[in-house]
C-alpha cells in the first residue's frame, strides 16, 4: 500500500541521516516499486525517492548509477514543475556535488552554476537557499584552488545567513573556511579574526568542549606559529589537545 511504500521511504531517510546506506537503499529501493506497482513510473513520489537513492549511491561511491537516478528525477522535475523550478535546482546541485567527487570539475560547476541561476531568480537575495548554493559553489571553488572566487561566494553567503540574523554552526563553518583561505593566502591577522568569530558561534552552539571548537583552537595554534608567536601558539595547541582527547581519545 501506499503507507507501506511511504514508511518504508521515511525509515530510509532516517538511516540515511544515520549513515546506514546499505539498509537505507533496500528501503528506498521497496518504496521505489512500491510507487511505481501503485502509481506509475512517471509521479513526484517515485521522482523524490530517487533523488535519494542517487544520493546513497554517491556516498557508496557508485557514480555511475547515481547519475541515472538524479538524471532520471532530473527529466521528470523539468518536465512537470519546469526548468527554472526549485526542485530542479535541488537535483542540479545533487549532480554537481557527485560531479565533484568524480573530479569532473567542469560539470560539476556547470550544474552548481545553474542551480544558483535558478535560485537567484526564483527567491530574494537574501533567501537561506541562495546562500546554500552559494556555500557549495565555494566548497567546490575552494577544492578546486580557487581562492579568490571560492572567497567571494563564501562572503556572500555569510552575508546572507547574517541578514537572517543566523548565529548557527552554518554561519560558524563559513567563517572557519573564510579563516582557511586567509591563511593560504598569508592574510594571518584576518584568519586569526575569522577564526574567532567561528571559535565564539562553536562557543555558543556546542559548548566549550566540542570536537569543533578543538579543531578550531586548534587551526589558530598553527596561525600563532606561522606568526613566529609561539608562547600563544602553544597556549592555543593545549587547549586545543584536551578538548580533543576528551572527544576522541588518544587512540
Amino acid at each position: 500500500s501506499l503507507n507501506v511504500a511511504k514508511t518504508c521511504e521515511q525509515l530510509g531517510a532516517c538511516l540515511l541521516s544515520l549513515n546506514h546506506h546499505e539498509d537505507s537503499l533496500k528501503l528506498y529501493t521497496t518504496s521505489l516499486e512500491i510507487y511505481k506497482d501503485l502509481l506509475g513510473d512517471n509521479t513526484p513520489e517515485c521522482a523524490r525517492v530517487m533523488l535519494d537513492i542517487g544520493t546513497i549511491y554517491s556516498h557508496l561511491q557508485n557514480f555511475e548509477l547515481s547519475l541515472i537516478q538524479l538524471n532520471a528525477c532530473l527529466e521528470f522535475f523539468e518536465e512537470e514543475r519546469g526548468k527554472e523550478s526549485e526542485e530542479v535546482a535541488v537535483v542540479l546541485l545533487r549532480m554537481g556535488q557527485v560531479y565533484d567527487l568524480q573530479v569532473d570539475n567542469e560539470e560539476a560547476m556547470n550544474c552548481v552554476t545553474k542551480a544558483l541561476d535558478i535560485r537567484t531568480k526564483l527567491f530574494t537575495k537574501e533567501d537561506p537557499r541562495v546562500a546554500e548554493t552559494y556555500l557549495i559553489c565555494g566548497r567546490l571553488l575552494e577544492d578546486w584552488g580557487d581562492l579568490e572566487e571560492a572567497m567571494s561566494c563564501f562572503q556572500n553567503a555569510l552575508q546572507i545567513y547574517q541578514l537572517q540574523k543566523d548565529e548557527d554552526k552554518v554561519v560558524a563553518t563559513i567563517h572557519d573556511q573564510i579563516a582557511g583561505i586567509y591563511a593560504e593566502k598569508g592574510a594571518l591577522d584576518e584568519a586569526v579574526e575569522s577564526y574567532n568569530e567561528a571559535l565564539s558561534i562553536y562557543q555558543d552552539q556546542l559548548g566549550d568542549r566540542s570536537s569543533e571548537v578543538g579543531h578550531t583552537l586548534r587551526n589558530l595554534g598553527a596561525i600563532f606559529d606561522s606568526k613566529k608567536d609561539y608562547e600563544t601558539s602553544y597556549k592555543y595547541y593545549m587547549d586545543a589537545l584536551k578538548i580533543l582527547r576528551q572527544v576522541f581519545g588518544d587512540k
